[in-house]
């Protein structure tokens, strides 16, 4: 690998040291500063790990989408053949990557919600910062359609 791919690789696992290590100062120590490194290590968590999927997954992927051998004799073995592919460990990790973060952050939004209202002295710049992690969801088109994605102050 060359010196990007080590930097974008290793920058994944520096993100999830940080983020992991935040969230658990945010859960023993229920600090509101923790809360918002929680999800400000969380959304950079989901931009690194969609930076790896865009720049190692779908390469491998579609490069393992042509070495599939689908002359079977039937369609269980069809089946089997697509699914324990290395295209298909290819997608199965991008799906885990992407639905760990996304849940990371959504988390980390949570209990930084949870923290404001403890304290109503945070309380409006948790809603700035929440407004804005709206903003940058709807702006890439990863909100979810069927229901609320984050928790919303009700005024």
């Amino acid at each position: 690998m060359d010196t990007f791919d080590q930097v974008v690789y290793r920058g994944v696992w520096v993100i999830l040291f940080l983020y992991a290590v935040s969230t658990t100062i945010a859960f023993v120590r229920q600090s509101y500063t923790a809360c918002v490194a929680s999800l400000i290590f969380a959304c950079v968590l989901l931009l690194d790990l969609s930076l790896v999927n865009v720049w190692f997954f779908i390469p491998s992927f579609l490069s393992h989408l042509g070495e599939i051998g689908l002359h079977v004799d039937s369609v269980i073995d069809l089946v089997r053949v697509i699914l324990t592919s290395d295209a298909a460990q290819d997608a199965y990790t991008m799906l885990l990557g992407s639905f760990g973060s996304g849940l990371a952050v959504f988390n980390a939004a949570s209990m930084l919600q949870n923290e404001a209202m403890r304290s109503q002295k945070q309380r409006r710049s948790s809603e700035c910062f929440i407004d804005r992690v709206y903003r940058v969801s709807e702006y890439l088109d990863v909100k979810d359609r069927d229901g609320d994605t984050l928790p919303v102050f009700k005024s």
